[in-house]
């Protein structure tokens, strides 16, 4: 075994986002199983027009509660990419 690699594997997996406004865009969303919420960039949020209340964030690991930073909580529309409006729709609260 090569422990000298440093490739992560991640599962994604093709989504449309839908914004209350009507915006849509197809993107990829990473699947983890172990996660307690939901995160979304600010960059992604910012240029599909998302807006939310400031919130601030705090990550931890195993090791360390880790320093608040800026947030901001937004709400949105996830569905499969051939259309959110053709299948099953998820709203997601406060990511």
């Amino acid at each position: 075994m090569n422990c000298a690699s440093s490739a992560v594997l991640l599962q994604i997996v093709p989504v449309a986002v839908a914004t209350s406004s009507g915006v849509k865009v197809n993107t990829f969303a990473p699947l983890d199983s172990g996660s307690q919420t939901s995160l979304i960039s600010e960059k992604f949020a910012d240029a599909i027009g998302l807006v939310g209340k400031d919130s601030p964030l705090q990550l931890g690991t195993i090791n360390s509660s880790g320093e608040p930073i800026r947030s901001r909580k937004v709400s949105f529309h996830v569905g499969a990419v051939e259309g959110p409006e053709t299948g099953v729709q998820i709203t997601v609260e406060e990511a």
